[in-house]
Order: C-alpha cells, then sequence, then structure tokens
C-alpha cells in the first residue's frame, strides 16, 4: 500500500529538516510520496540550507516530492514581482532568509527599512523600490526557479487533502483561491469540515489553536494541522498516512515557568529586552504571583489598570463584550503577557481576561517600573518601538496595508511614548 509522508511548516530549520528526512527515508518505499506543506523560509537561520536539501530530494525521487506553496514563498514572490512591497520584510521575518543567501543584502534591506519607517512617520508615502536585487541575485537559479514555478497549492490523494493553510469548505476544490488556501483560518475547520477526506494543513501553530499543544501536532479525525512552530518550538513533524503514523523530530523546551525566578520570567519579557541585567533585578523585586480558579476573572474590560500580567501556569480566555454576550477572541497559555498597555500608559483594560482553569499569574507593576524609568527617561522610546514593530508586523502578515494604516501605526510609538511620559510623570 503506498504511504504518504507529509511534512510541516519547516521555517529554515535545516537541522530539524535533515533530521526528520533521514527517519523519513528510512521508512520510504517505491510508490510512497513525500508532500511538503509550504513555508519552508523565515524565522529559522539557514531558509537556503531548507531549499537545498528538498531540491536534493527531488533529484533523488522525482515525482514522489510534491512541495506546496505558503504564505511565507507568497510574500517573497510579491516583493519579487513589486520592489516597493515590504510585507514581507515587516510582518513575516524575511529578512531571516535574505541573511541566509546575503548578509550583505540583509544590511542594506535593514537600512533601508530605517528609513523607510522614518520616511512613515513623516507622513512622506512617495515610495521608492526596496533595494532587494542584491538578493534576488544572490539566489541560486534553482532555488528561484522552485519559488517561482515549483510549488502547488492543492495535493490530493487515497482520501486525503493536503494544503498550506486551510480552504473554504463551501467550495469545489477547483474553485478555491490563492488567498484561501494560503491565507485561511483553520480553527473553524475543526469544527465544521464536511469530510469525507481529510484535511491536512500546516501555517497556524498548534499552540495559537491549543494553548496546551505547544510543539505537538493537531490530529483529529478529519483535520490535522502539523505547524508546530519549529523555529520556536524546536520540534518539526510530519504524518505517515494512511497509518496516521506521527513522525517528530527535535524537543520542545520544558515549559514550566513556576520553577523560574521573577527575573528570569522578566528576561523572558519582550517589551523588557532592553533593560539592564540590574533594572531587570529591580524589577523583580516588585513581582508577585496570584493563584486563580477556574472561572475566576483575572482582568476585566473596561478596568483601570497599572500592571502587566505573565500566565505561568494554565489557560487564560481572552473576551470582549458584545450585543449578545460576550466574544471570546483567544485562549492563551505559560508565557502569554496580558496587560501591556495599562502597564505602560495606564489605559483601562481592553477585555475581559478569565482563567478557564487553574491558573498562576504573576504581576509586573508600575512602581516598579517607575524608578527605572525615571532614571532612563530614554526606555520609553525603545519600549514603545517594541509595541510599534509589533502593531505592524501582526498586520503586514494579513496583506499589504493601504500606506495611511502603515502611517498610523508606525506613528503609533511616538503616541505611546507621549502617554508613558504623562503617565510616569516624565519630563
Amino acid at each position: 500500500m503506498t504511504s504518504i509522508f507529509v511534512v510541516g511548516d519547516i521555517h529554515g530549520c535545516t537541522d530539524l529538516l535533515e533530521e526528520l528526512l533521514i527517519d523519513i527515508q528510512s521508512q520510504f518505499e517505491s510508490g510512497d510520496r513525500i508532500v511538503f506543506l509550504g513555508d519552508y523560509i523565515d524565522y529559522g537561520p539557514d531558509s537556503r540550507g531548507v531549499v537545498d536539501q528538498i531540491l536534493e530530494l527531488r533529484q533523488q525521487h522525482g515525482n514522489a516530492i510534491s512541495c506546496l506553496k505558503g504564505d511565507h514563498e507568497q510574500y517573497l514572490l510579491e516583493a519579487h514581482r513589486d520592489h516597493t512591497h515590504i510585507a514581507w520584510l515587516f510582518g513575516m521575518s524575511g529578512l531571516s532568509t535574505v541573511r541566509a543567501y546575503s548578509a550583505d543584502a540583509a544590511e542594506e534591506l535593514e537600512s533601508a527599512l530605517r528609513e523607510r519607517r522614518e520616511q512613515l512617520r513623516a507622513r512622506n508615502t512617495e515610495w521608492q523600490p526596496l533595494p532587494y536585487q542584491r538578493f534576488f541575485d544572490a539566489l541560486p537559479k534553482p532555488h528561484l526557479e522552485f519559488l517561482t514555478g515549483g510549488l502547488d497549492l492543492i495535493y490530493e490523494h487515497n482520501g486525503i487533502v493536503c494544503t498550506h493553510a486551510g480552504l473554504d469548505p463551501l467550495k469545489p476544490l477547483d474553485q478555491q483561491t490563492e488567498t484561501d488556501l494560503l491565507q485561511c483560518n483553520p480553527v473553524p475547520l475543526f469544527r465544521s469540515w464536511p469530510g469525507p477526506q481529510t484535511l491536512v494543513v500546516g501555517h497556524t501553530p498548534t499552540e495559537s489553536i491549543d494553548p496546551s499543544s505547544i510543539g505537538k501536532p493537531l490530529l483529529r479525525q478529519d483535520v490535522v494541522c502539523l505547524d508546530t512552530n519549529p523555529a520556536s518550538t524546536g520540534v518539526l513533524s510530519a504524518i505517515r498516512f494512511p497509518e496516521r503514523t506521527l513522525i517528530q523530530v527535535g524537543k520542545p523546551p520544558p515549559i514550566d515557568l513556576l520553577e523560574l525566578s521573577a527575573t528570569e520570567i522578566i528576561r523572558g519579557v519582550k517589551l523588557m529586552e532592553s533593560l539592564s541585567d540590574v533594572e531587570i533585578d529591580t524589577l523583580a523585586g516588585f513581582c508577585r504571583t496570584e493563584e486563580f480558579a477556574a472561572g475566576a476573572e483575572i482582568i476585566r474590560e473596561g478596568d483601570s489598570g497599572n500592571s502587566l500580567f505573565v500566565v505561568l501556569s494554565g489557560i487564560v480566555r481572552v473576551e470582549k463584550a458584545g450585543p449578545s454576550g460576550p466574544i471570546e477572541l483567544s485562549r492563551l497559555g505559560p508565557g502569554a503577557c496580558l496587560g501591556e498597555m495599562a502597564l505602560l500608559t495606564g489605559e483601562k483594560r481592553s477585555a475581559t481576561v478569565t482563567a478557564a482553569n487553574n491558573c498562576v499569574v504573576i504581576g509586573v507593576p508600575k512602581e516598579g517600573l517607575e524608578p527605572i524609568l525615571q532614571a532612563k527617561p530614554e526606555l520609553t522610546e525603545t519600549i514603545a518601538e517594541i509595541m510599534s514593530e509589533r502593531l505592524t508586523n501582526q498586520n503586514a502578515r494579513l496583506a499589504e496595508q493601504p500606506v495611511e494604516e502603515l502611517v498610523r501605526e508606525v506613528r503609533f510609538a511616538d503616541e505611546v511614548v507621549n502617554k508613558m511620559r504623562s503617565f510616569f510623570g516624565l519630563s
């Protein structure tokens, strides 16, 4: 019986791919197939090495290797067609791929991006092309051919359908758009996929669907998600059909934040990465852990607040008030940060956060950050820039933003700086 090995998102993790392919090829027989779900590039350190391995595999096994396009490849191709395109670099960690092919090209693009941010801040929107050409010149011809013409959108065989992100269940397969297949949110499919085929997807890290699934695929009867976020978790996943045998390499880092000190926890908070070790130690002295039983409110929408919380254990539910009752926005697990704007600006809470099960969080209060900012008020600009960059990156992933929206997001940092200086009484 023919076996089909389906491989999840790789994202530049060439060492993990090498290990996974050794395992797969030890089981591979004549007539079997290997299907890659896309997102070969970005985030990880060696996108070039990943493409090299896949091209070598194709040389060995020819048509037995099927490669699907991911949204990261699509964004790279848009930059190839239009050198004013910025979403790949702003929102998709494209510079990690550029760097894997040419350090000089990465340095040139980084400099251009700094200028572009200042251009947006000044509301100058007369776009000039970004200096992509050095990067595209550095791409070996077989790599460019692989990215521009060697990727499919759907693989279908023996009762399974593979796409990068999902699909529109109301459309036949031959009427799916590229957006359906590369940008789909697979979460509703876990509830409503009608079958009868098994749908296999990547694209969405499994922990963002189920916070308890860090480094683990989601395996349902009719829907499988294989994106175990290898650049973050250190785990790359595949599955063998029809046996539905899971194949994984790497080992996820232990997630037991309760064993870490407050200093170690704060050091892992992105907003605090610009603080020195002494400043982090100072802030840690003000932090306190709190326990919440299942169903208890941690944060209430509309309340005043002046602290940030980091989830240490358990799962929390984030909700906003809707016309017919609360609307669940997401569920978050250990390591998630809650209430950054309240800590930095004193703004009212924008959502309600409830413990979905018994939870432990650690609070980072204004009182701890205040003396640090009083001594070094320039940190307000660094922290605000981190928040602005995160907002820009999140929205750039969705689509190329209208110019006015990009201006608003980049200028967001200036607004945060002003609010922080007022909230902390800085001159």
